[in-house]
């Protein structure tokens, strides 16, 4: 697989860390809407200050926005109330609730309009947040944003496969 010989584990401070104060080692994601669109607005600010494209800064946005859309739904259906995590992201009868109808297009409206992107991309970035979450070396990888999201799906089975390589 080449995208773990991309993979270059940090020696020294990340240009980011430098340039806006988000160190992958210090960076905590938000408890609040507020806390959350707030880090959103920021380290999207050091990706355009700096023109790099770092995994990183775009695994934390992913951080930033699952938390925030989780926050977004007040109302669970019968299968998410149990557990409520991550999987209510991704449920539809969650979405279809009438009280999450409402937060969530406020949710993507500011995503969206922050990010200067479409609906698909802030939900490849939700995608690419989980994986970090998950495999937590995936943030070093060193291949292109487009490269990654060509192979979502052939990305995540075989990074389980290798979970072993992939946690830290």
């Amino acid at each position: 697989m080449r995208m773990k010989s991309s993979i270059q584990l940090p020696t020294t401070p990340t240009p980011t860390a430098v340039a806006g104060n988000v160190s992958d080692e210090e960076y905590t994601v938000g408890n609040t809407v507020e806390e959350c669109q707030h880090n959103i607005q920021r380290v999207n600010t050091v990706i355009n200050k700096t023109k790099q494209k770092l995994i990183q800064c775009y695994c934390n946005i992913g951080l930033e926005l699952m938390k925030y859309k989780l926050l977004s739904i007040t109302e669970y259906c019968a299968k998410c109330t149990i557990n409520r995590n991550e999987a209510a992201l991704s449920c539809h009868a969650c979405v279809k609730i009438t009280g999450n109808r409402r937060n969530l297009s406020v949710f993507m409206k500011f995503s969206c309009e922050t990010l200067n992107c479409t609906h698909d991309w802030v939900n490849f970035l939700i995608s690419l947040g989980r994986l970090c979450k998950q495999y937590p070396k995936f943030k070093y990888v060193t291949l292109s944003l487009m490269e990654i999201k060509g192979h979502m799906k052939t990305l995540t089975t075989k990074m389980k496969a290798e979970s072993d390589f992939w946690n830290m």
